[in-house]
């Protein structure tokens, strides 16, 4: 057994079955054990290739790209030029001598690598290591300053963890991973999603659904909406912001009506809301859409927990529990109706880096309020 099956198998022992979604992202990015962070995937000693890596036309073509976009842009003294996922940074090496062709575009470009792994940014540092040229690493895209910025996101979207669900007679069902015969695999959620099966939905039973989306703080904001609309007897709107690698998203989830247009949030009262607040990172970005779109007559944050360690000042209107934490700490949200469970509560537990360890905190286990 891998210390990181091992991880993971804590995990479920400790809070049951875990989304497909928190299963790719501990594979994939687990700061010790994780597929990115422990190797170069690409080339023949590794497990795929990306086009950069075939011809440096690909790059190159980026480059020239990027400039087209720059004097589109009214050629700004300074740009930001990011990369999400930069792999070997060829494709950077690339545009970037591309760039050359147009001096004024390369002397205002600043570029940003976003890289989580230590094994490909160390490969990024000695490939552009002669560039000339500004460059700043980032773990987080909310790390990039503002300003004007041409984003580039290569094979990147398609590695990021996914949602998937199930459809059955009652609605869809989240996919998730347990064990069974003492072996990880896929399960399935009791319970189904919010939303129901219309006789005219066509859709056979047993088909997967995959899809980037937050279940639990969609809930969350379900939940609150329906209990305000109750209480004051005042229709709400109600959305959903999307923060990932390339691109962000504010996006309509009720009323469903395909004629309803776009969120207008100009000279509106908006409720954000959050299960878990940390670093208050991902607040910041949210905020950033949310005045994009509209500049709002009031924003007020609830969180279910507040777990604190903030990086940023973020102070939330409305808690429904505090819980002090270590750095080396979790908080897990499960919700009845979405998880495996017949009940609302947040589970705390501890990550041992040093050996790859869960170790389950039950004494702070607890049922959260959500008002």
């Amino acid at each position: 057994m891998t210390p990181l099956e091992k991880e993971i198998r804590g995990i479920i022992e400790t809070e049951g079955p875990i989304p497909v979604a928190d299963y790719m992202r501990l594979c994939l990015a687990h700061p010790r054990h994780g597929y990115y962070m422990t190797r170069d995937p690409l080339g023949a000693r590794g497990d795929f290739t990306t086009a950069p890596e075939v011809s440096q036309m690909f790059g190159e073509l980026i480059g020239a790209w990027a400039a087209t976009v720059w004097r589109q842009m009214g050629s700004p003294p300074r740009v930001h030029l990011v990369e999400l996922g930069p792999g070997r940074g060829t494709l950077m090496a690339d545009a970037l001598r591309a760039a050359q062709a147009l001096p004024e575009f390369h002397r205002a470009i600043a570029v940003h690598l976003v890289e989580v792994s230590p094994v490909l940014g160390a490969l990024q540092e000695k490939t552009l290591a002669d560039a000339g040229i500004s460059i700043a690493w980032h773990h987080v895209i909310e790390e990039i300053p503002d300003g004007p910025t041409i984003a580039i996101a290569n094979e990147f979207v398609d590695a990021l963890p996914i949602s998937q669900f199930i459809k059955d007679r009652d609605g869809w069902h989240a996919r998730m991973v347990g064990i069974v015969d003492d072996q990880l695999a896929f399960v399935v959620a009791p319970d189904a999603m919010l939303g129901h099966v219309t006789e005219t939905d066509s859709i056979p039973f047993g088909s997967i659904l995959e899809r980037r989306h937050d279940p639990p703080i969609s809930l969350l904001a379900q939940r609150l909406a329906q209990e305000v609309e109750k209480r004051c007897q005042r229709r709400l709107e109600l959305g959903e912001i999307e923060i990932f690698g390339a691109g962000e998203e504010l996006r309509r989830v009720s009323p469903a009506d395909p004629d309803a247009g776009p969120l207008n949030l100009k000279d509106r009262e908006v409720i954000l809301v959050d299960d878990v607040l940390y670093t208050g990172r991902t607040v910041k970005s949210a905020l950033s859409i949310i005045f994009r779109s509209g500049r709002p007559q009031s924003v007020r944050l609830a969180v279910l927990i507040d777990r604190g360690h903030r990086e940023v000042p973020v102070r939330p209107n409305y808690v429904g529990k505090n819980i002090p934490t270590a750095e080396n700490e979790r908080v897990r949200v499960k919700l009845r109706g979405l998880d495996q469970e017949n009940r609302d509560h947040a589970v705390l537990y501890s990550i041992d880096h040093a050996v790859g360890q869960t170790a389950p905190r039950p004494a702070r286990e607890g049922t959260a309020a959500s008002r």
